[in-house]
């Protein structure tokens, strides 16, 4: 039974450590955040949810509610509408700070 712990533990490790640079558990965000899903962890079951839901990698989603103090659920607004999640499916959404600013620039220096 210990064993079959440890393995869970090792194998979530060793998923963070395949994460891209920059990228957090959703968990971690801040109210307000802009954000881009960078990897969806868990099974097959998991991530067929989020796509039907519209929430996968490279989506842009803002932080609209974090109950930090909590393990409540996370309200995230995406261009579809708005998303209830709970502290488990947040904690295997990949996400990293969305750069509006950068993506502006270089549309900008593009088209000069």
């Amino acid at each position: 039974m210990a064993d079959a712990v440890s393995d869970k533990k090792e194998t979530q490790l060793l998923s963070m450590r395949r994460a891209p640079c920059g990228a957090f558990p959703l968990t971690l965000a801040d109210c307000g955040q802009r954000l881009r899903i960078v990897r969806l962890l868990g099974g097959k079951t998991f991530q067929c949810r989020m796509v039907s839901l519209g929430l996968c990698p490279g989506q842009k989603i803002e932080v609209s509610t974090n109950n930090a103090k909590s393990q409540g659920p996370r309200i995230v607004t995406t261009d579809s509408g708005r998303f209830a999640l709970g502290c488990g499916m947040c904690q295997k959404i990949l996400v990293a700070p969305w750069d509006d600013q950068g993506a502006t620039e270089s549309s900008a220096t593009d088209k000069s």
